[in-house]
């Protein structure tokens, strides 16, 4: 397969499963038969996380507008959606205070990105 036939597979199918997980995971984990508990999420979590910075730091030396733009828009995506999941279960009392410096360093890397991303733009 090309890399664009893998890419857009790999973009059809990660926001489907993406879209289910944000919107209706309960609905989501009963098609698999399980329940998340928090090392099940943790994992899932990090994975994700490892996933962004080996993005990141294999195209962060890319001189092309278009595939730096990319990488900023979907880190944009990825880093302000955290912040608002985060923000929602602290303020639901769902963790800690330690929770709260988590949603402060997504909204500080989800600034920093639409920063990067507009000055991209404007280029």
């Amino acid at each position: 397969m090309t890399y664009r036939t893998v890419a857009t597979v790999n973009a059809i199918a990660s926001v489907l499963f993406g879209l289910a997980a944000l919107l209706v995971p309960t609905a989501l984990a009963s098609l698999y038969a399980i329940t998340f508990d928090a090392v099940y999420v943790a994992r899932l979590l990090g994975g994700s996380y490892v996933g962004y910075a080996i993005a990141s730091f294999l195209t962060r030396d890319t001189s092309d507008p278009a595939t730096r733009r990319a990488i900023a828009a979907a880190n944009v995506f990825a880093w302000a959606t955290g912040c608002v999941v985060s923000t929602f279960a602290q303020v639901q009392g769902l963790a800690n205070g330690f929770g709260w410096a988590t949603a402060a360093l997504e909204l500080v890397f989800a600034i920093a990105w639409i920063w990067t991303y507009a000055a991209e733009r404007s280029r």
